[in-house]
């Protein structure tokens, strides 16, 4: 499986601990291409090199990009959200231009938050791109928002 990892900023939760588990060529980390575009996700190994983008975020150096489409799950950084899989970031607008290119059931979406970033509701606009799943440090929220992949239960 690829998984779209993130290198955290600010108040995001820092999953490096758990990203340096999974196998080589698994790993993707995004990359931002170009003012208001999509985000590209290069391949992550030992020898990856890294420089901190203009937005202050740790970013991989690497020609081999690939799109959040080509990923099967994309675990994405959020400061709040609600249980129909609304998120708020940081404003950029990335990661909702990145997955609009992808449709609505794949890759994946899983939002990674502390418990006490969750609001009652947050305002949707049309391009916000819903989350499948919300992980806490105390729950693993499914969001209704988006109905389940055929045949995978997510």
């Amino acid at each position: 499986a690829s998984v779209g990892g993130y290198s955290a900023i600010g108040s995001e939760v820092d999953l490096q601990a758990l990203l340096v588990g999974l196998e080589a060529g698994c790993l993707w980390l995004p990359r931002v291409v170009a003012p208001q575009r999509p985000l590209g996700f290069v391949a992550i190994d030992p020898q990856t090199r890294f420089q901190t983008s203009a937005l202050g975020v740790m970013e991989p150096v690497g020609d081999s990009i690939i799109p959040a489409s080509a990923l099967d799950l994309v675990l994405i950084p959020l400061l709040a959200f609600d249980r129909s899989g609304t998120r708020v970031g940081y404003g950029g607008g990335y990661y909702d231009r990145s997955l609009a290119e992808c449709g609505p059931r794949h890759p994946l979406r899983v939002g990674v938050a502390f418990a006490c970033q969750e609001w009652p509701a947050l305002p949707r606009r049309a391009w916000d791109q819903p989350l499948h799943l919300v992980v806490t440090e105390k729950e693993i929220i499914e969001c209704p928002a988006i109905q389940t992949r055929p045949g995978t239960g997510c």
